[in-house]
Order: structure tokens, then sequence, then C-alpha cells
């Protein structure tokens, strides 16, 4: 069964933007549709938006996900963790004065 789409929301935009240009400046934030499955559709369903954002930056030679080689490189690691903190301090505080 089918669920709505999660409309794109500018609050989530600027924390995920804000987070990419801490780590990488200059990089475009790009939504896009993930071609896979999730856990997300059934909480679509419940009215509640759903999104995929992710950390890493890694070269696609190097994504070897869910391998039995799967691997992160400690400046990666790293720069995951400052994005998440740029990203989750922007959402916290949204919307407050």
């Amino acid at each position: 069964m089918s669920s709505p789409a999660s409309v794109i929301r500018p609050d989530v935009v600027d924390a995920v933007t804000a987070g990419v240009e801490q780590i990488r400046p200059g990089t475009p934030v790009i939504p896009f549709m993930a071609p896979y499955g999730t856990d997300g559709k059934q909480v679509r369903r419940a009215g509640i938006p759903t999104y995929g954002v992710m950390g890493l930056f890694i070269k696609d030679s190097d994504q070897f996900a869910h391998g039995l080689n799967e691997r992160v490189g400690v400046r990666e690691f790293f720069d995951a963790l400052e994005f998440w903190h740029v990203v989750m301090r922007r959402l916290a505080t949204a919307g407050r004065v």
C-alpha cells in the first residue's frame, strides 16, 4: 500500500544545509526520493512527515553498506558527528526567538 510523500519543510532543508555547509562548504543540498523501502511509509501513513538524511560523505568506491566489509573512515565519522550536531541544534531551536 502506498503512502503520501512528505512535504519538504524549510526548517529541515535549512538545518541540513547548515550541517553540510559546516563540513563541506559549497556542496549543494539536493532532495531526492530513495529507491528503497524504509519504515517511513508506515510513519507517513500516520501523518508524520518522514525524511532520510545522511551525514556521511564518502566516495562511491568506499561504499560497502550492509556488506561484511562495511566501514567508515575516521574523518568521515567525525564529520558526520559535526553534521548531526549542527542539524539537531538547528531543528531543536527552529521557531524559537
